[in-house]
């Protein structure tokens, strides 16, 4: 390799590895953007297994970056050697050295070689596992180990179940392939999370019935904590997508971890929630409980989400490419930001709870802890009731509490307190709420992203921030992306409300970054962008690019 190209330093942040490569000392020219690419090689083979991200940055250097979730084509690495390829120009220059950069960490009292390995867990005892060394020639090697979930008979008779299940849905396709244009205009709307579709199905689902537009509709709605999650609604559910030719989810679907669509099928994501902070999908990976590295995700056909500039959040989610997520808006927003539906969702509200005529509302809507909808809770105990209903009081506040609908809990606002503090109905839409409130209380939840539109004060109490963190894990920095202000301690939060100190001036940028399209059409755009493929040329190129490029680096093979 040319000994202008040096490895300068290695870390990482989260899932990804960050390598910056750059020319010596005796040539600091910049590199042209683009020019130096990173690949990662079989060391035994030389066959190309995945690319890195690259980016120029101003000292003539080159920052790699590798998510270990996604080795460039939706997949993680297979177990095994690997080295990075360094190809200039598209010309191969040689495997990256490892030698200098990793002992001069060491001697820095920087991350040293083995403080560089990382384990990531997935599920319940899967890990997969990244080790970083310097081979004998001085070139730096990654080496993937994985270990996966134990499985034992229980296991032995789910791969079978499953077989079995996979059988059955081909042939049911095989069936339904006679109607092909048929299917195609067969779209099926699917939650495993709950016995009704969400908002954003909802939303879609009546736009595309009122258009008329000649399609089919179908829809499935099950939930894994009930009984009707069975045999027969399973054998009902596989015949349900064999019919169809989209099929479009709101959330992650178990029976998608295994059970593969195929390319003839289209899988549209809508997502239930916008953009909070807690980690999920790809971005938990490292906590337990963690997809695993094949799931639903990432048989993502397209995506839609409300702005370019927060995509990557939602690519990284799903462990797929940027070019599938779409910025079509939140179908569910439609409504709530039409002011006749809002004036009589407003008014019905206020009829619901007569208490709040007249008042200032309050909405405390924090998210649940726990791993899993099966041990969602909220530490009430961290809520001094009787002191926020003083403070509120005092404010001209009446305060609803909205709890996670994970959070079965009810009965948590004492008597005394119910003059002024009131639990709202378990199924009252939190979007619906959003209209009569006047301050929204919340933590790490994603319910901040819709209210913000509304440019309406937020706080955030963030009581258990470093243990939310740790355990659950934040896909971007906490404090530098709150639109409102942080407290740590109850009686923080009380001072804020009673001098209403809610920092609020951060509203403006972060509502400019979230939304290209604050407007009525979320809906038409997913039918017409993701449903119907009409989407705008610059989405359609990139989409073509990233299969093209993908396609190329798939056939390159390197010196061994």
């Amino acid at each position: 390799m040319s000994n202008e190209i040096q490895l300068k330093s290695v870390s990482w942040e989260r899932i990804y590895l960050r390598l910056v490569i750059g020319p010596s000392g005796q040539d600091q020219t910049k590199r042209q953007e683009g020019a130096l690419a990173v690949f990662l090689a079989d060391a035994t083979t030389g066959r190309c297994c995945g690319r890195a991200q690259t980016k120029a940055l101003s000292d003539g250097s080159v920052e790699a970056v590798w998510n270990v979730t996604n080795r460039g084509d939706e997949r993680c690495l297979a177990p095994g050697a690997y080295r990075f390829a360094l190809t200039d120009n598209d010309r191969f220059v040689g495997y990256l050295r490892a030698d200098q950069a990793l002992s001069d960490s060491d001697a820095e009292g920087k991350d040293a070689p083995a403080v560089l390995d990382r384990e990531f867990r997935y599920q319940k005892t899967g890990s997969y596992r990244v080790e970083l060394s310097g081979s004998k020639d001085g070139e730096l090697v990654v080496r993937i180990l994985q270990k996966s979930p134990a499985g034992g008979m229980k296991g032995a008779a789910s791969k079978s179940k499953k077989k079995l299940l996979t059988a059955y849905y081909l042939m049911q396709k095989k069936r339904y392939a006679i109607h092909a244009e048929s299917r195609k205009k067969t779209v099926l709307f699917l939650t495993e999370q709950a016995e009704q579709l969400g908002d954003n199905l909802t939303a879609v689902y009546e736009k595309l019935r009122a258009r008329g537009d000649g399609y089919r509709l179908l829809t499935s709605c099950r939930s894994i904590r009930t009984k009707a999650y069975g045999k027969k609604s399973t054998l009902r559910l596989l015949s349900l997508m064999a019919q169809s030719g989209v099929i479009v989810i709101d959330d992650h679907v178990p029976i998608l971890d295994w059970l593969m669509l195929g390319e003839d099928t289209k899988l549209i994501q809508l997502w239930h929630a916008g953009v909070g902070f807690k980690a999920t999908g790809y971005s938990r990976w490292g906590h337990s409980g963690a997809v695993g590295p094949v799931s639903c995700h990432r048989q993502i056909s397209l995506a839609t989400v409300s702005s370019l500039q927060i995509r990557r959040i939602f690519s990284e989610l799903w462990g797929i490419d940027d070019a599938r997520v779409i910025p079509c808006g939140i179908p569910r927003m439609d409504a709530f930001l039409d002011p006749e539906i809002a004036a009589v969702t407003k008014e019905r509200l206020l009829q619901r709870y007569p208490i709040c005529k007249g008042k200032k509302v309050i909405l405390l809507a924090p998210t649940y802890r726990g791993r899993s909808k099966k041990d969602a809770h909220y530490p009430f105990e961290k809520i001094d009731f009787p002191a926020l209903r003083d403070a509120a009081d005092r404010q001209g506040y009446i305060v609803l509490c909205k709890m996670h609908p994970w959070v079965k809990e009810t009965g948590y606002v004492p008597k005394e307190c119910q003059d002024v503090i009131l639990e709202t109905d378990p199924d009252a839409s939190i979007n619906d709420l959003f209209l009569i409130t006047d301050l929204l209380i919340t933590d790490y939840s994603s319910n901040l992203f819709e209210f913000s539109v509304l440019q309406r004060p937020m706080l955030f109490y963030a009581f258990d921030e470093e243990e939310y963190g740790r355990d659950r894990g934040f896909h971007r920095p906490y404090r530098e992306n709150a639109p409102g202000k942080v407290v740590s301690s109850f009686s923080q939060l009380l001072s804020a409300i009673e001098t209403e100190d809610f920092e609020a001036e951060k509203l403006t940028e972060y509502v400019k970054r979230h939304f290209d399209h604050p407007d009525t059409g979320a809906c038409d755009r997913v039918i017409d962008w993701l449903i119907e493929g009409r989407m705008p040329d610059a989405y359609r190129d990139a989409l073509t690019l990233y299969q093209e490029e993908t396609d190329r680096w798939k056939r390159m093979r390197f010196p061994v």
